[in-house]
């Protein structure tokens, strides 16, 4: 009996030894291995070296239930109130061992493959402003920039590792409305020759692997969890993303001809502004239109002149002309026909895929009707462009098709 009575002494004193609980003076309850050093300010104050406070919700009940539920009545005042505050810190004292890959984070939260399970859940109620998830990064203050009511805020560089999907518009702040601040260039500072800077630019096709990770997450078991692959782990737009064929544009070949178009990232790789690649992309379609409208006004221009000399009719060899392929589409061999006049000093096909790159040039030396046959022994099939250029002016542009 005495040697129990002093086992569970030992006991007891090794409980107290490692943690202690205290109430002070006005009602505040401290656990902690070392409370005369713990000063709080707070109702509950918990110190731990490994694991605080662990709450476990195993209801099953057709009601909402909570594992832990906590209200912030804000009546009157200034300053930053919240119902959970949340920060991680590693130690200025302390030495961090990279290769292990440390994580920390403010608030973890994960949710199983359920029925409309989700890891954190943010709404605002009435008008804002505000939003249901905010995030912003070092320096930025605490929402002082959001004056609507957003369901997610995020104030600074958001990266998106996967699949975007967004069901209404994609909204950026244009020259005179952004909030940021407005400068209104000139006209000398408006970009010119557009088409010719973006003529150089490739097509480029790739597909996207999936990453080599592990799906599995260090609170679940193997059995919970399961033996996941990536595929497996993805919803249905990510798993068609793999198999997908995508395009793009090189981010290198883009910053020789619009350098603030490309950005470098932290991880530097680089990234292109496709958005404000749609103005460069109108402006191109705007000096298209400019070239028509010349050589349209050129041949009126020259239409006029011919009926002053008393002309009735041309001749149809004075007219230069440009035919449909023929066949169209081809498999293996086509034909383009062409009226070039005797006037006309130099004369070309050029030959572009659908992206603007030169596939191919032929000179035409002969002159009247003439005929250019093309073999598809340096074409791969798809949809082409072909021009025909006399003395530097483009007279006419017409599509094929070249099939397997």
């Amino acid at each position: 009996m005495k040697k129990t009575i002093l086992i569970l002494a030992a006991v007891s004193m090794t409980m107290v030894a490692n943690a202690q609980f205290r109430v002070d003076s006005i009602g505040n309850a401290i656990v902690s291995g070392n409370v005369n050093n713990i000063n709080s300010n707070y109702k509950l104050t918990v110190e731990a070296v490994k694991n605080g406070i662990f709450l476990l919700n195993d209801a099953q009940v057709l009601t909402d239930t909570y594992g832990l539920r906590v209200q912030n009545n804000l009546k009157q005042g200034t300053g930053t109130n919240s119902a959970i505050y949340a920060t991680t810190i590693y130690q200025s004292n302390h030495s961090v061992d990279k290769t292990l890959n440390p994580r920390a984070y403010g608030v973890q939260a994960i949710a199983s493959r359920g029925n409309k399970n989700f890891g954190v859940s943010g709404i605002i109620l009435d008008n804002g402003p505000g939003a249901g998830i905010y995030g912003g990064v070092s320096g930025a203050e605490a929402g002082d920039n959001v004056t609507g009511c957003y369901a997610g805020y995020f104030d600074g560089n958001t990266k998106v590792d996967g699949n975007l999907t967004v069901t209404c518009n994609i909204l950026t702040p244009n020259l005179l409305s952004s909030p940021r601040g407005t400068y209104q260039v000139t006209e000398e500072e408006t970009e010119r020759d557009c088409l010719g800077k973006l003529s150089n630019m490739a097509l480029h096709t790739f597909y996207t692997q999936p990453k080599e990770q592990n799906a599995k997450r260090a609170s679940f078991s193997d059995e919970e969890f399961g033996e996941m692959t990536w595929e497996e782990s993805t919803d249905p737009v990510s798993q068609q993303s793999f198999s997908k064929l995508h395009y793009g544009l090189s981010a290198g070949e883009l910053e020789e001809a619009f350098p603030d178009l490309v950005y470098e990232l932290q991880d530097g790789q680089k990234a292109i502004n496709y958005t404000e690649l749609i103005p460069i992309l109108v402006q191109c379609i705007n000096e298209l239109t400019t070239e028509v409208r010349t050589l349209k006004g050129e041949n009126a221009k020259m239409s006029r002149e011919l009926n002053t000399t008393g002309l009735a009719e041309v001749e149809a060899t004075d007219i230069i002309t440009l035919s449909q392929n023929d066949p169209n589409p081809w498999s293996t061999q086509t034909a383009i026909r062409m009226n070039i006049p005797e006037r006309v000093k130099d004369a070309a096909i050029f030959i572009y895929d659908m992206s603007g790159k030169q596939m191919a040039e032929h000179r035409i030396s002969g002159r009247g009707n003439m005929e250019l046959k093309l073999t598809a022994d340096t074409l791969v099939p798809g949809m082409y462009i072909y021009t025909l250029i006399a003395d530097g002016k483009v007279i006419s542009t017409k599509r094929m098709i070249l099939t397997k």
